[in-house]
């Protein structure tokens, strides 16, 4: 394995434990939502099924909405903080790892240590006119509207308890998706503009060319694939199959090339 590979496997691992954290918090927010309606039978069930009539007496509605908007709130809360430390930590193994391949290779310390606002640019840029902070703000809110979807049209059905189990389980099985998309896609552009950050400053010093690599696999796009070797001068832009260009993986700015892109690139030294 070489320092590439390393660099990359250092990568993957930031995302893996992400994700598992993510799922993690997604399956406590279920339970605690199973538990709040477990109480709501307890206290107001007739003859095992929770009706819409029985749960709008009193605000007995608008208090359970009000518990699981909160613990749907605090979920995303959680879950931007997760997705936000995974990035600074996938910027800086980016950023040093380059530094220090260019370092060991060339035996001089040509780059400087990253600066805040070079960090923080990276971190919040937008794909598609969207921050992932703002995306994750549209998620939350649609995560509160198909919960309060569910459990009312629920009530109006009348359900049993393990009705309500299931459907609230469907529900956040569906929305766990897309931060999980998140933390894949800006992990995996943060990482690739922490590598071209570290090397645009030795860009001028040194001459570079980078490498395409795919990941190789079935998953792989065919444009993608196709791009697989491709060598080029570092300081040129790439171009697929369909005319999208980009600096590198996960750089194009295309949706349709970024989003959950696994491909890698690596440089040389002339």
């Amino acid at each position: 394995m070489d320092e590439f590979e390393k660099l990359e496997e250092l990568h993957e691992n930031i995302i893996t434990t992400t994700e598992g954290n993510i799922i993690t918090d997604y399956k406590k927010t279920l339970d605690y939502a199973r538990k709040i309606m477990a109480e709501m039978f307890n206290k107001y069930e007739d003859d095992g099924k929770l009706t819409y009539e029985e749960m709008a007496k009193y605000n007995r509605l608008k208090t359970l909405q009000k518990m699981l908007d909160e613990i749907t709130n605090d979920l995303y809360k959680d879950t931007s903080k997760n997705i936000d430390k995974a990035l600074n930590l996938d910027y800086k193994a980016g950023y040093d790892g380059l530094k220090n391949i260019i370092e060991i290779k060339t035996g001089k310390i040509i780059i400087p240590i990253v600066k805040d606002e070079v960090l923080k640019l990276a971190l919040y840029n937008d794909i598609s006119g969207l921050k992932w902070t703002e995306r994750m703000g549209i998620h939350r809110d649609y995560a509160v509207l198909k919960i309060r979807e569910t459990v009312t049209q629920g009530l109006k059905e009348g359900m049993t308890y393990s009705q309500a189990s299931q459907r609230l389980n469907d529900v956040m099985s569906r929305q766990v998706v897309n931060p999980l998309r998140i933390i894949r896609t800006e992990s995996h552009r943060v990482f690739n503009q922490a590598k071209k950050d570290s090397l645009d400053k030795s860009a001028g010093k040194i001459k570079m060319i980078k490498t395409w690599i795919s990941a190789r696999d079935e998953r792989v796009r065919t444009m993608h694939a196709i791009m697989d070797g491709v060598t080029i001068p570092y300081d040129k832009l790439f171009v697929l199959p369909d005319g999208s260009t980009g600096f590198a993986p996960g750089l194009t700015g295309s949706a349709k090339h970024d989003i959950h892109c696994r491909c890698a690139w690596k440089i040389d030294i002339l």
